[in-house]
Formats: C-alpha cells, structure tokens, sequence
C-alpha cells in the first residue's frame, strides 16, 4: 500500500510537470503510470473478492465452512487496509460493497437454516427446531439467533469498511446507494 501511495504521489508531480515545457515527457509519464495504478487496483480489487470468497467459482459452494473464511478479519488488517484503498476507484468499491453484502446474505440464510435443523458442530447448541412445540420458546431462539447474527455481522462490517488507523485517503471515502445494502 505504501507503493500504491508513493505512485499517487509521483502522479501528482507528474501532473505539475504537465504545466511546464516539457509536457511531451510528462504526459508520457503520466500515461504510464496511469496505466500502472489502474492494474493495481484492478488486482486489489481481484484479490479482496477472492479473499471474501465472492468470486464466481466460489457463488455456487454449498459449503458454508469454505465460505467463511472472510469471518476471521486478518489481525494484520491488509484486507481492510485494500478495501480502503479502493475508496479512491468508486466503481470497485461499490461493487465490492454489493457483491460482499449479498455474499453475507447467502450466508446468513444457510447459517440460519442450519441453526434451524442441524444445530452447532457436535450438536451444541441444538436445533433450534427441537423447539418447535413451543412457540414462544421457538420464536425467542430464532430472534435470540437473528440478534446475534446481526451484531457480528454489523461488526464485521464495520471493521472491513472503516477507515485503517493511519490511511491517507486518496480521495473522499463515496456515498452509498441505498440498493447496496452498506454504510461506508
């Protein structure tokens, strides 16, 4: 990321230099590394979908427990640290957005019908249907699970889309549209 922010720098340099007599070079410059800064954010960008596992071959996985992976943010906070630097290409950041929140809804749901008939690894807690003769009890599981699910969801997500401590935006973080379903 230092990288990525040292190239924007040399670009805003460049672009001073457009200004001056030797524009010829400068422009052949700044064509380049405009081209470079543009392949580094198209494989930041490949690389957060793969790492949140929303990449094509991975929509169609039935196994909850391959597509979880993103449930354990890296404690050295690189997956946040590249959402961040997508902020400065607004359509890569909201598309990751959109293609995260409905990969965590996919989830959830399968977590949920999970919870609802197989319970927890080894059956602890059990499912939530054993309850079923007892509608209050019944309804309190399923809104006690949704309660959690929402908080550890809300959590993550903030903790992914939340400005790093010490990042340097290249541009003002964009607004959300309502169809994406996320807050900055």
């Amino acid at each position: 990321f230092a990288a990525l922010e040292r190239l924007h720098q040399v670009r805003l340099e460049c672009q001073r230099l457009v200004g001056s007599r030797h524009q010829s070079a400068a422009f052949e410059l700044l064509e380049t590394l405009s081209q470079q800064q543009e392949q580094a954010y198209d494989k930041i960008y490949h690389w957060v979908q793969k790492r949140c596992g929303v990449t094509e071959s991975e929509k169609g996985a039935n196994n909850v427990a391959e597509a979880e992976s993103i449930d354990d943010v890296d404690g050295s906070g690189v997956l946040k640290h590249a959402i961040h630097a997508l902020r400065a290409r607004p359509g890569f950041y909201v598309h990751c957005q959109e293609s995260l929140g409905s990969h965590r809804r996919m989830l959830l749901v399968q977590r949920f019908v999970a919870a609802l008939t197989v319970g927890g690894v080894g059956g602890t807690p059990r499912p939530i249907e054993l309850q079923a003769h007892d509608p209050v009890r019944y309804v309190g599981d399923m809104v006690a699970w949704v309660h959690q699910a929402v908080a550890s969801e809300k959590e993550l997500l903030t903790s992914l889309f939340s400005a790093p401590k010490g990042a340097t935006p290249h541009s003002p973080p964009p607004t959300t549209t309502a169809s994406s379903g996320l807050a900055a």
